[in-house]
Formats: structure tokens, C-alpha cells, sequence
């Protein structure tokens, strides 16, 4: 399964995708993770009131890309994930550019059972 298979088959709604680590893995290692757009960024932005200094968590984080952004914005971040590729990719970004922010993975699904 790709990403476009997930967009023909309207698999996209968070209520139906149960997707394995391995197969998120298998995306993040041959390129097809999402990228936040400015556009993207500007209207969360726009209506989240964030504040230098609170913490937030990002289930799902992936590669870092909203974990690292929400750092830029002055917030304390902790992302997990359960894709051992993404959060390998997440550490190697964040390293570089945010120290603090950390990727930690959790092997039990009942994290995302997360309502």
C-alpha cells in the first residue's frame, strides 16, 4: 500500500487507518512523508494559542517536521511515534536543529487509541 492508495481507497479518515510501524517505515524510508507547507503552518498558527515556554506532545509525530515547528514557535516538545524509521529520522533532525526536542517510540497500539 502508498500513500496515494491510502488517498484513492479514501482511507484517509484517522478513524479507519491502522497502518503497521513496518509499513510506515517502508514510506519513510523511500521519500513519501509529508511536508508541512508555510501556508499549512500559518493557519495552525493562526489558531492555536501558543505561548514561548508550554509544552505540548505530538502523537504521531513521523519525522519531527510539526515537532520541530512547534519548537521554532518557543514550545517545549515531545514527539512519539511507533515507526522506528521516522523517529531515526526525527532524532537525526532535531539533533541538528532543536537539541531539546526529543522522538521516542512506544511498541503498544493502545497509544493511538488516543480519543
Amino acid at each position: 500500500m502508498t500513500p496515494d492508495d491510502v488517498a484513492r481507497d479514501g482511507l484517509g479518515d484517522r478513524t479507519t487507518v491502522r497502518l503497521p510501524p513496518d509499513q510506515w517505515d517502508h514510506w519513510y524510508r523511500t521519500g513519501h512523508p509529508t511536508v508541512n507547507s508555510r501556508k499549512e503552518s500559518d493557519l495552525f498558527y493562526g489558531h492555536v494559542a501558543s505561548e514561548v515556554g508550554m509544552r505540548a506532545v505530538d502523537l504521531a509525530c513521523g519525522n519531527g517536521q510539526w515537532t520541530r515547528q512547534l519548537t521554532s514557535w518557543g514550545l517545549t516538545v515531545r514527539g512519539f511515534d511507533f515507526a522506528p524509521e521516522a523517529l531515526k529520522q526525527a532524532a537525526a533532525a532535531g539533533s541538528r536543529k532543536r537539541p531539546h526536542v526529543r522522538a521516542l517510540g512506544h511498541r503498544r497500539r493502545a497509544l493511538w487509541n488516543v480519543t
